[in-house]
């Protein structure tokens, strides 16, 4: 029988090694397509799920286990996301508003029609989710890519239920606004 998350952290505390390298592997997915969704960056995505998961296992005693260990360790990677988004926009500012060159610079070669048209509306998606809000984004993300629960989601954010929902509505009201020209 596989060990819980409670279990393996209760062992990693008790210096076992082993168990949070199976913890983490546990969630190391997880925690990257959360920090890929926020920053649309490979490399950032990475170093942020790397740097969250140490964070979690050098912090291992702080977790108390009322909240299960993905809403801990998901509500790290919305903090470093949100401190790497706070980073670069003052870099971009002191660069004199030019914007990190390559950051999303995709090119689709002409292939079959339908195809095309995946990718295009894929790309019209993942950019209006980019625009918006940071605080709307992380709640339409956690509850679409991580199909996580309202609750969940409130827990990780520190927020109450009720805001997350109101995130969750006003995101679908501003994705419906921009991509209103959209076909499906």
């Amino acid at each position: 029988m596989e060990a819980t998350d409670s279990e393996l952290a209760d062992c990693s505390r008790r210096g076992d090694v082993g168990s949070f390298a199976r913890l983490a592997a546990r969630w190391d997915g997880k925690a990257y397509a959360l920090a890929y969704r926020l920053t649309q960056d490979t490399t950032s995505a990475e170093d942020i799920k790397q740097t969250a998961l140490l964070r979690a296992y050098e912090r291992l005693g702080e977790f108390n286990g009322r909240a299960a260990f993905s809403t801990w360790l998901f509500r790290i990677v919305v903090n470093l996301c949100r401190d790497s988004h706070r980073s670069t926009a003052v870099r971009e500012k002191a660069l004199g508003g030019f914007p990190e060159v390559g950051r999303r610079g995709q090119s689709v070669a002409p292939r079959a029609d339908a195809a095309w048209q995946r990718r295009e509306t894929a790309g019209r998606v993942a950019e209006a989710v980019r625009s918006l809000p940071a605080g709307i984004r992380e709640v339409v993300v956690m509850r679409h890519c991580l199909a996580l629960k309202f609750a969940e989601i409130a827990e990780i954010l520190d927020a109450p239920v009720s805001t997350v929902k109101t995130r969750m509505a006003r995101g679908l009201t501003l994705l419906r606004d921009s991509l209103e020209d959209v076909q499906s």
